[in-house]
């Protein structure tokens, strides 16, 4: 049986009757008129309140159960002034999550031994008051300004008061091609700045490859830049240059939309040997580029997306780099492919444990045998799997299905789009003789016409970890079947998340 609800423990226990009955163990108030007028006249301030010597722990509980109670949902004034204590050490203060203005008044006056803060998604906090903030926050260690309207400027006094930063997030914010310069550099003192910072996110800024590249050349020791085209900070024809000569500690890499040329690949090689992921994604490369990936002895994580006219071939290109590094691949993904031979992937990637294979058309099988470069099962130690066709194609047949399910008993997020073959018949079998999936916790059929209530009823009654199902655009499963779905899941006590959507035709 999928997992029950469980009591909560008595702490978040205690916390939540804190937060239903806050005003009264706080202020000694049970009318809300008289809370109102207190608050109105701001006496409110001279109630000390019971958390003074709290914890932090305790303090983000709090914060927490305030937030997430049905009774609550919004932490309010009378809340901070009780919870934003100096001792605290974490706040989560994102958009709707309660008085940002009083929030950031009090993190500014109290809060200085903070060392992660979360203000994501609070659009309409200027740039200066995030300025402001900075000075108190010499001991902050992750910051998350993710689409706010933090600027250069805001970078700028993050580095200068926050030595001991390792995480920043400052994606989609309008920050300049200089960010990591100002983040990094100190041009009045000419001295660098955060130099304890391993990873920054840049997706959706107006940050270049050559931005990125100098953040590299000021903080080697980065480990991750996300950035839709960090790739291109190694390309000569974007400004990179080999006189430079310093070893960066970069894990992964991501080109988006580009030409990837040997170059640029030559120079991740040589100065990148941390490199454990590497993502390209629509890229014009070339078949003697793709070779070169497999000169990345550290290569984990592998995703390769194929242009429109699919410049890079499976057989020509892939089967190649798989050949090398297949067998220290965990993670696998392979888009807009005419074909791809799932028992080269399955003899060549031992340890693969996330595969995901979106728009192929064809799963055409190659004389090889289906045994393991290890000598174990094909595809035994998949974790997460994820199958996108279209129904038009039928390229995921029984076959298919059976070779990636029949021996991962591990499995734990199983995604399938468009499987037409998948029925329940099949999926009886493999549960009642190979593989009865005891660890999977998500599972998603999306356009699948031949699964049916059943399949999910029998699903429901087997021991597993399943919290969460979701079955989209399935055309055996109605309206009646979501209704007996949710009555199974409430009647057994089942921590289970069901979602359906109709058949769309």
């Amino acid at each position: 049986m999928p997992q029950l609800h469980q009591p909560g423990t008595l702490f978040s226990t205690s916390l939540y009757a804190i937060a239903h009955h806050f005003e009264y163990l706080c202020y000694g108030i049970r009318d809300r008129k008289q809370m109102a007028q207190i608050l109105e006249d701001d006496t409110y301030r001279t109630y000390p309140g019971p958390f003074t010597r709290c914890p932090s722990r305790v303090l983000e509980g709090a914060l927490h159960a305030l937030h997430t109670s049905p009774r609550v949902r919004h932490v309010q004034t009378r809340h901070l002034h009780m919870l934003l204590q100096p001792q605290l050490l974490q706040l989560h203060l994102t958009f709707g999550s309660g008085d940002v203005h009083v929030a950031l008044q009090l993190l500014h006056e109290r809060c200085t031994a903070l060392r992660v803060l979360n203000i994501s998604y609070l659009r309409n906090i200027e740039p200066n008051i995030l300025l402001s903030l900075t000075p108190n926050l010499t001991h902050l260690t992750h910051l998350n300004l993710a689409h706010t309207e933090a600027d250069d400027t805001v970078l700028s006094g993050v580095g200068r008061h926050c030595p001991l930063l390792r995480d920043i997030n400052v994606s989609c914010c309008p920050v300049s091609e200089n960010a990591l310069r100002r983040l990094f550099w100190d041009s009045h003192h000419k001295v660098k700045t955060c130099g304890r910072v391993t990873r920054v996110n840049l997706t959706g800024c107006e940050v270049s490859p050559g931005g990125v590249r100098a953040g590299l050349l000021l903080q080697p020791a980065l480990q991750h830049v996300e950035h839709e085209n960090n790739l291109l900070a190694f390309d000569v024809n974007h400004g990179y240059d080999w006189a430079d000569e310093l070893s960066y500690a970069i894990t992964s890499l991501t080109a988006t939309g580009v030409l990837v040329t040997d170059v640029a690949m030559d120079t991740i090689v040589a100065v990148c040997p941390c490199l454990t992921s590497l993502t390209l994604s629509s890229c014009v490369v070339s078949q003697s580029t793709l070779l070169t990936i497999s000169s990345l002895s550290q290569l984990t994580q592998l995703s390769i997306t194929n242009t429109a006219d699919e410049s890079v071939g499976f057989c020509e290109s892939i089967v190649p780099l798989l050949c090398v590094r297949g067998s220290q691949l965990t993670s696998l993904l392979l888009a807009t492919f005419t074909y791809v031979d799932l028992n080269v992937i399955g003899a060549a990637c031992p340890n693969i444990e996330n595969l995901a294979l979106s728009n192929v058309a064809v799963f055409e099988p190659v004389a090889l045998a289906t045994a393991s470069a290890s000598g174990g099962k094909p595809f035994e130690r998949l974790q997460a799997l994820e199958i996108w066709t279209e129904l038009r194609n039928s390229s995921c047949s029984a076959a298919v299905l059976r070779l990636l399910l029949l021996h991962c008993t591990a499995l734990r997020n199983l995604l399938l789009r468009g499987a037409d073959q998948l029925s329940h018949d099949q999926l009886m079998t493999i549960w009642l003789t190979s593989n009865p999936m005891q660890e999977l916790t998500r599972l998603t059929l999306d356009t699948c016409p031949n699964v049916t209530s059943s399949t999910l009823e029998f699903l429901l009654t087997q021991e597993n970890k399943l919290n969460m199902l979701r079955v989209w655009n399935c055309f055996n499963i109605h309206k009646s079947h979501e209704i007996n779905i949710l009555s199974m899941i409430k009647t057994g006590n089942m921590d289970v998340y069901f979602e359906w959507y109709a058949w769309e035709g």
